[in-house]
């Protein structure tokens, strides 16, 4: 069975591994290792909820501050593990390291931004890598043991197999996961119906963000022409959908691959998300021995599909029969949390279902929602008394998030001055916003069971912001600042209120 499961991945070339490495190192650097420690800081104590198996940080009785603590104390410790990891010295010890420490800090991420996949991939490749790999000949480890024969993580005197054909196979169900279970969770709270481009052209016009001229000129011909975003959505699932048959064929990896950054690229040209981490990962699993021999002409067949890649380099012996079953067992519970994930439509750090973008919206509705529903509190009352706030599609925290804004009296109390366009990206990460004030919001107009003012919950968000509002230079001239929820006509409802 093991050999059946990795027949189609030579092992992993330290040569290839120090590169992903310090690719992934150099987006980690700001990414990772120093934005974790910026989300933990900057997120108030209320809306500091580890997410999923983070939830140990709670069960330890570890506040937001020793979380700071700990991230201080880690960043050195990761630096200089992912760089030794990189360039193969001491053993497989800074490869483990690296796995784990970046897990804990992706996790922190979690915790305090509410939603993010780009570094679901990158840091799973990680953890696969610290838990299978090990430094080959082409390592600074093999260097100095050539030198000096006592160095005692000469890779020649290794004792553990090499799993690093396993690694890379877990690395690919892993990537797979990420594009096919996108397009699986599209179809099932959509439908057939997002690739009509209706959903894809309402993402483009209300949640882009272009950040090149590219990026700008590219927004408006799309939004310009609706036949040629249907065409989008439409390849987008396909490709999505079509990415599982990576797992089983090899042919088809380079292609798919290739679609995939394709995708990557045109979602970093007009919207939010960034996925440059992800598409370095794929540099693990498609297959690249044999390809530098071969002609130009040959490369471009086996990249475009039109020919198999050469065989893979076998090993010269297999692992003990008890490690190909604990393998084969670590392999199973992976499909099982994976494949759980997904047929629950749920998320729990690290386990996803990829919602991102999947909810059917239009200028009137969102995920069959009527938006003017998200603008009263009898109407988000209803809501909630009809469905469970969990189960509701993934658009509602953007589309209720926005709506939940910040007006300013000065000292004349006459005429509120409204800080939509400031709030909350002044104050907190404006999707930990959306995510936490719009679920404390539903929350409490279901347990309330009535549509009068909010309850604790919302109240203790709002009131976690305190500070970081009334210290803001630019608004120390305004002496009460109201949360409310915003119309599209009329004037918005007060949620709750802030006095200097």
């Amino acid at each position: 069975m093991y050999r059946w499961w990795t027949k189609d991945y030579s092992p992993l070339d330290g040569r290839l591994k120090c590169l992903v490495y310090l690719i992934l190192f150099a987006f980690g650097w700001d990414g990772l290792i120093h934005a974790s420690l910026e989300f933990v800081e900057r997120c108030p104590d209320p809306m500091f909820q580890p997410a999923g198996a983070m939830q140990w940080i709670g069960l330890l009785g570890l506040e937001r501050s020793q979380v700071i603590a700990m991230i201080r104390g880690l960043q050195p410790v990761l630096t200089v593990s992912w760089l030794c990891a990189a360039v193969g010295i001491f053993g497989r010890t800074p490869l483990l390291v690296t796995g784990i420490v970046a897990a804990f800090f992706y996790g922190c991420q979690q915790s305090c931004m509410g939603t993010g996949h780009g570094w679901h991939l990158p840091v799973g490749t990680l953890l696969i890598c610290g838990l299978l790999v090990r430094n080959d000949h082409w390592s600074v480890d093999a260097w100095i043991a050539e030198r000096w024969n006592a160095w005692p993580w000469d890779p020649r005197k290794q004792r553990s197999p090499d799993l690093s054909p396993l690694a890379r196979k877990l690395i690919l169900v892993v990537a797979i996961h990420t594009l096919f279970a996108g397009g699986i969770t599209k179809l099932v709270q959509s439908g057939l119906a997002w690739m009509d481009g209706v959903p894809l052209m309402f993402y483009l016009n209300h949640h882009n963000h272009p950040s090149t001229p590219l990026g700008e000129w590219l927004l408006h011909f799309l939004q310009d022409r609706p036949g040629v975003v249907q065409g989008l959505a439409i390849g987008t699932v396909v490709m999505e959908l079509l990415f599982l048959g990576a797992l089983f064929w090899p042919r088809w990896r380079w292609p798919l691959v290739l679609c995939a950054c394709g995708f990557h690229v045109g979602i970093y040209l007009v919207m939010h998300p960034k996925f440059f981490e992800q598409m370095t990962v794929y540099l693990l699993i498609v297959p690249w021995e044999g390809m530098m021999a071969m002609s130009g002409l040959q490369r471009l067949r086996v990249m475009t599909g039109f020919a198999s890649p050469p065989a893979p380099r076998r090993l010269d012996e297999l692992p003990h029969p008890w490690t190909q079953r604990a393998a084969m067992s670590v392999t199973l519970a992976l499909f099982i949390g994976l494949g759980g994930s997904l047929i629950a439509q749920r998320e729990w750090f690290p386990l996803t279902h990829i919602p991102m973008y999947a909810t059917y919206t239009s200028e009137t509705s969102i995920g069959g929602i009527p938006r003017e529903d998200f603008q009263s509190l009898p109407s988000l009352a209803k809501l909630t008394a009809e469905t469970e706030v969990d189960e509701l599609p993934w658009w509602t925290k953007y589309e209720l998030g926005d709506r939940l804004t910040l007006m300013a009296w000065d000292d004349e109390g006459v005429e509120p001055i409204s800080l939509g366009s400031q709030f909350p990206r002044h104050v907190v990460h404006p999707f930990l916003w959306c995510q936490r004030a719009s679920f404390a919001l539903l929350q409490d107009l279901r347990d309330a069971g009535k549509a009068s003012n909010p309850s604790a919950r919302f109240q203790t968000v709002a009131n976690s912001l305190r500070e970081a509002i009334l210290n803001q230079p630019e608004w120390r001239t305004y002496e009460r600042f109201d949360f409310c929820l915003a119309r599209d006509s009329g004037p918005p409802t007060i949620l709750h209120s802030i006095y200097r």
